[in-house]
């Protein structure tokens, strides 16, 4: 599998939605599928689960899934012939449900809210209302284009936090469903401020779902409250589509820049939704201005990009994930000193932790961080940082690694339960280092709190080398590995020394140990002779005659090679 930093999600569909094809998405670097709830039935999500789930076995990743609620719109209801037609500068009534207007929306307590003034915008903006007058139970709008609207069009109506009720019976059929079938993310649409979250948090919590909610912004109202929305979320999602309606389409260049701004100035992940690679729905190349959309929001620390029709119906949904991963590994490759939050919401003493890992990273061109983590705190931190390698987070819980495959950076590792109460870091790093990505003798950051598993938070941070750990001590010279000799009479790559005393026949040595600290004369000595010293070792057991180990001129670690 191929990961970029920057996370995917692709909306599964009628092309994506089989083994085959999911797994060429996986391999290309999918971290998240999502379902449309607007065009299925709740018995939807637990073939996707199935589906999902058995992919995973056979791949070997942790790709999760996200659940995005349509929520309670506010449409058009049904015209007698289907549609209707305006003329600009004309005017037309609109009332609720049951009223006789000439438009009827389908929640009257809009109709009793809006004033004189308010724009209303029709069939995705296509149509342009201006409320002039209103009477009692009914609206009067002066038209402000020509064109027709169907039954069910969708309505907008900028600037206005309407009450429209937050979870609709519907939503509550597919929550449901999705804690079922353990679900990792919840999207809410049409977020308009922080109540909006919290009340479906608390959803959540009372149906047995730990998530987060991932809340859309698609209106002027949510746009203007991102930060109280931002500050209650887990993501935040830019819904190009809606909000290109809501706001002016000059300005929404702007507005995705702002939200992802402010998000990011809290620690909290952003997704970039709609017509990320439209093109490809029919082509089977991205235009040049898509790939320069992905570069930019890149650019702009867009944590997880999403592909909506081009992977639910479109002609190429594996491709699209490949270009969309492509683009934006490259546009990674050129980021330097990316932007820290601000103002983090976590907790400040595990985050100036985090903070001291990645410098550390950087100075001492580490293969990476390790995040021990109970419940994934440590590597969200991490993931809001965004240190210059990769994280990984290591986890007992295999759902706990599906949502934490969608933050940036971040790369789940799952290991045994046994694990969860060990206090053993030794004992952890030996058995990761069976993993391909930690191979002995690599360099990582740990960060960690003590007990590792037992209580979470993170109050530890280590440099380590990867192996089974053998000992230590102060190096002088370069990374040495080979054989080992207990005694000078016999040939090998690195002899131990029990003290401190130097002979000129140990020169046929790589590398010396000693137990002692050498004279700063014999030191001399054998830099000239470019031999490697470790001195003041100390070992955690015995190392055998002839055995091979590695010992890392940064640290002073000696692990078993």
């Amino acid at each position: 599998m191929i990961m970029s930093r920057t996370k995917i999600i692709a909306t599964i569909g009628p092309a994506s939605f089989s083994q085959s094809v999911m797994k060429k998405m996986v391999k290309h670097g999918l971290s998240c599928v999502r379902i449309n709830t607007a065009h299925v039935e709740p018995d939807y999500i637990g073939k996707v689960r199935k589906l999902v789930d058995s992919v995973n076995l056979i791949q070997g990743s942790h790709v999760s899934i996200m659940v995005d609620l349509k929520g309670p719109e506010l449409r058009l209801s049904d015209f007698r012939s289907g549609d209707f037609s305006v003329k600009r500068g004309k005017e037309y009534t609109m009332s609720g449900i049951n009223g006789n207007g000439d438009m009827k929306l389908n929640n009257d307590r809009v109709v009793e809210t809006l004033e004189a003034g308010t724009v209303v915008k029709v069939n995705d903006g296509k149509v342009v209302f201006k409320v002039t007058d209103k009477k009692s139970d009914m609206l009067i709008l002066k038209a402000l284009d020509t064109g027709s609207m169907r039954s069910h069009a969708r309505v907008n109506i900028p600037g206005v936090e309407l009450d429209l009720g937050n979870v609709t019976e519907r939503d509550m059929e597919f929550i449901r469903a999705s804690v079922k079938e353990d679900v990792e993310h919840y999207a809410m649409s049409f977020v308009q401020n922080r109540k909006d979250v919290t009340e479906l948090e608390k959803i959540l919590r009372s149906e047995g779902s730990n998530s987060g909610v991932v809340s859309k912004i698609e209106t002027m109202a949510g746009y203007k409250n991102i930060r109280d929305i931002s500050m209650a979320s887990e993501m935040i999602m830019v819904a190009r589509g809606d909000l290109g309606v809501e706001l002016p389409l000059s300005e929404i260049g702007i507005a995705q820049k702002k939200i992802i701004a402010e998000t990011h100035r809290h620690g909290i992940p952003t997704i970039l939704a709609t017509q990320i690679l439209e093109s490809m729905v029919t082509s089977p190349e991205p235009t040049r201005a898509e790939i320069l959309d992905i570069t930019n929001a890149v650019f702009d620390s867009a944590d997880i990009l999403m592909l909506s029709e081009e992977s639910a119906i479109g002609k190429y949904p594996a491709e699209s994930v490949m270009y969309l991963r492509s683009a934006s590994e490259f546009a990674e490759g050129s980021l330097k000193n990316e932007t820290e939050p601000e103002d983090f919401l976590g907790n400040k003493v595990a985050f100036s932790i985090a903070r001291a890992a990645k410098a550390t990273v950087s100075l001492t061109s580490a293969d990476g961080i390790i995040a021990f983590t109970k419940n994934g705190n440590t590597a969200r931190m991490l993931s809001a940082l965004r240190p210059e390698k990769d994280i990984f987070a290591v986890v007992t819980s295999h759902r706990l690694a599906r949502r934490l495959n969608l933050y940036y950076a971040v790369r789940p590792i799952t290991i045994p339960e046994s694990f969860a109460t060990s206090t053993d870091l030794a004992q952890l790093i030996k058995y990761l280092s069976e993993n391909k990505n930690f191979s002995k003798g690599r360099r990582f950051v740990t960060l960690s709190g003590l007990p590792y598993f037992l209580y979470g938070g993170t109050n530890d941070m280590r440099l380590v080398t990867m192996g089974e750990f053998i000992g230590r001590g102060y190096p002088t010279g370069k990374s040495i590995s080979g054989s080992v000799s207990l005694n000078p009479e016999d040939r090998s790559d690195i002899l131990i020394v029990n003290g401190s005393a130097y002979r000129d026949d140990y020169r046929i040595y790589k590398g010396i140990i000693f137990t002692g600290f050498p004279l700063q004369q014999d030191m001399e000595k054998m830099k000239e002779k470019n031999i490697s010293v470790l001195s003041g070792a100390q070992f955690y057991r015995a190392i055998k005659n002839g055995e091979n180990i590695f010992w890392d001129s940064a640290t002073g670690i000696i692990i078993s090679s």
